[in-house]
């Protein structure tokens, strides 16, 4: 894993954790529920929010371009061993489906836009945060950086469920597919420590949604009963 080249302290750490959980609830919730949009406009807030959190945290940290550039080709491994699990689930899932068109604009904003805004948000930022903070605390060295790696996880793991809280329809069963799903990926980023991997199979993963015919959140009947809900309560 990326090693920091500041120390991080406990309260740093904690502080910025709690920083992108809330940031990853609030643009669901918001954007969801409260003010329900399309997903044409939902993206690029979701991009802007987990761009912003990844570069502050980068800039504050001194990271550099080693954060992008590290183990590059064991991201490339992991991104398609991870993206090909993910479409093995699906399948087994939905076996029978005919498939769905991939056009450009699905495929440049459903899926790397949007896949690497929350591959950053839920399986990245949560990652290295809880590493670099436990690393400057003398965590990882032997038998310790397995949990180190299992509390990194951990808090993947709750920034994922808080973040997908904010959408009402996994507020139920369908919580166990996200955590399933953005968990592996969260996994892939441990091994490899390459944001390659996390970023390349969340786009694949939302490619493989998309072609089952499954809707991305927020979804656009989500957003028209909002619609209605807001029209009628101003009538």
């Amino acid at each position: 894993m990326f090693d920091p080249l500041i120390d991080v302290s406990w309260t740093a750490g904690l502080l910025w954790l709690a920083g992108i959980a809330t940031s990853g609830f609030l643009v669901s919730w918001i954007l969801s529920d409260v003010r329900p949009t399309k997903r044409v406009l939902y993206i690029p807030v979701l991009a802007l929010v987990s761009g912003a959190l990844t570069a502050g945290y980068l800039l504050w940290s001194d990271a550099g371009t080693a954060f992008w550039t590290n183990r590059w080709g064991y991201g490339i491994v992991g991104a398609v061993l991870a993206g090909g699990l993910l479409n093995a689930l699906l399948n087994r899932r939905i076996p029978h489906v005919t498939p769905h068109a991939i056009t450009a604009r699905t495929l440049g904003w459903d899926g790397l836009v949007y896949g690497a805004a929350e591959g950053l948000l839920l399986s990245v930022l949560p990652v290295v945060v809880t590493w670099q903070m436990l690393s400057s605390n003398g965590w990882p060295s032997g038998w310790r950086s397995i949990a180190a790696g299992a509390l990194a996880l951990v808090a993947s793991v709750a920034v994922i469920v808080i973040h997908h809280l904010g959408y009402p329809d996994f507020r139920g069963a369908k919580m166990s597919q996200a955590v399933l799903g953005c968990g592996i990926l969260s996994i892939a980023y441990l091994l490899t420590a390459s944001v390659i991997a996390p970023i390349v199979a969340h786009a694949v993963l939302h490619m493989v949604i998309v072609r089952k015919g499954m809707e991305l959140p927020p979804h656009e009947e989500t957003h028209e009963a909002g619609v209605s809900n807001i029209i009628r309560a101003a009538a």
